[in-house]
């Protein structure tokens, strides 16, 4: 009866034993009907069979439309495999966490021309290589190790995959409803402020040099602000951040990856500084910010930024020589775009200390530019981001054109805005009651940004921090 019932099958058509193989549960399950007899496996294991394509689109978003049958054949018996592995990357990087990297990163890659959402019965439903990055993520413990090595003083370094991959998962690691490793040793406060004099200031974008990213240094300031956001032992951030509705809080992408050339016009964030400067590391492990409101803070409040003007417009009209964040001349302009706008505080609180006696401070005045940077580690999707928050001198600015205002908005038609609007005319330090730069990187999603702000009118000595934004 059996030996009739194996016969029986065998006489199956090739298509219907391939489509019985498709809605097979498991990968395990298909293994063993492959290798029940040499006629399944011939029906099955040829990439021609269409089992493997359509178990590829189960599990991920469509392959490019140049993929033959047997690269997604293997490009899913890949994942398969290594996205089922737990990685360690306590004594360095081997063979399987760099395999795993390479595997997460072709996710990443797929996410930068395809990311739509997809309908699964009555719902529509966000990116599966979305899913499957989180649940990677999640399932290995990754963001529970954010450095390599036990410490910072750890003498394996990470590699530039590991770094983006990090550095592109923040959107997780700033989700205080998931529980990540976040300890005081997993960033290096010299970096973080850049107070180390015995070593040179190294931007954290290099415009002339092929428009890398310094994710070393990225990775040392997101390490910081998971930190002082999401763990209640630092009494810092951490009370601001939780108390802000969780749809504001910052979130995954929703477009692909490579999809995000314009700017959120409205962000929320965070940015930090440290009073009296700190003299040795021992001062800054004992004390990291003025978020502490042990000297002249006296509230954690997030900034607002609204950017809603976005505009090509040439160089010598938007950017004050007072910036010294220079442009990346290998950058075409029509990839630039500028952008100015205001930032407000829902308090009084700020980086100056001087405003109105109204309870409502006037918004500060922000202008800036982003320009698209290459894929980072094969990770696409970062894009260079300058700007500075500014309050024009009254005294230097009463000769410019009667009815403009003072540079951070505009009022009447384009023409007059496009001519008056960008005051004040010479942008030297004498033009500025005070001035803040920012120079950073929107990670790949676009909606988050970090890097590090600088008081762009100190003289004796450097003032500057680290700072984190996200779209709302």
């Amino acid at each position: 009866m059996a030996s009739n019932s194996g016969t029986r099958l065998v006489n199956l058509p090739k298509e219907l034993i391939q489509m019985i193989a498709m809605r097979v549960p498991k990968d395990a399950d298909l293994c063993r009907m492959a290798h029940t007899c040499r006629y399944f496996a011939k029906a099955i294991i040829p990439p021609n069979s269409g089992v493997w394509r359509t178990r590829f689109l189960d599990e991920y978003d469509h392959p490019p439309p140049d993929k033959s049958s047997e690269e997604v054949r293997v490009e899913y018996q890949v994942r398969s495999i290594m996205l089922a592995q737990t990685p360690s990357f306590q004594d360095g990087e081997g063979s399987k966490e760099k395999l795993w990297l390479s595997v997460l990163t072709t996710l990443f890659v797929a996410e930068s021309y395809n990311a739509q959402p997809y309908r699964q019965g009555d719902e529509m439903c966000v990116s599966r290589n979305r899913a499957c990055i989180k649940e990677a993520v999640m399932r290995s413990g990754f963001l529970n190790q954010p450095i390599v090595g036990d410490d910072v003083n750890s003498s394996l370094p990470p590699s530039r995959p590991y770094l983006a991959i990090q550095l592109a998962a923040i959107y997780l690691a700033l989700d205080i409803r998931l529980s990540f490793r976040s300890l005081r040793t997993d960033y290096d406060l010299k970096i973080v402020y850049r107070c180390d004099s015995s070593t040179p200031a190294i931007p954290i974008t290099a415009p002339d040099d092929e428009g890398n990213i310094d994710l070393y240094q990225l990775l040392h300031i997101r390490n910081f602000w998971k930190r002082h956001l999401t763990n209640p032992d630092e009494d810092t951030f951490y009370k601001s951040y939780h108390n802000i509705p969780e749809i504001m809080r910052p979130r995954a992408w929703e477009e692909g990856l490579g999809n995000k050339g314009s700017l959120g016009t409205r962000w929320l964030g965070y940015y930090s500084c440290i009073h009296p400067l700190p003299i040795s590391s021992t001062d800054l492990q004992e004390r990291q910010t003025c978020a502490d409101l042990m000297s002249h803070w006296d509230s954690t409040c997030a900034l607002v930024i609204l950017s809603p003007r976005l505009r090509l417009i040439p160089r010598n009209k938007t950017m004050p020589s007072i910036l010294p964040y220079p442009i990346n001349a290998n950058i075409e302009p029509s990839s630039r775009t500028y952008f100015r706008g205001t930032q407000s505080l829902n308090l009084h609180q700020n980086h100056h200390h001087t405003h109105d006696s109204n309870d409502q401070p006037r918004p500060n005045s922000m202008r800036g530019f982003t320009e698209p940077c290459p894929a980072q580690a094969g990770v696409p999707g970062w894009r260079r981001i300058c700007f500075i928050i500014y309050e024009v001198n009254p005294e230097f600015s009463a000769s410019a054109v009667d009815g403009n205002d003072n540079g951070g908005g505009g009022g009447g038609d384009d023409d007059k805005e496009e001519v008056e609007g960008w005051q004040p005319w010479s942008w030297t330090a004498v033009d500025f009651t005070w001035a803040y730069g920012y120079e950073g990187v929107i990670v790949p999603g676009g909606g988050i940004m970090l890097g590090r702000w600088r008081n762009m009118m100190a003289e004796a000595e450097v003032e500057e921090g680290p700072y984190i934004f996200w779209v709302v």
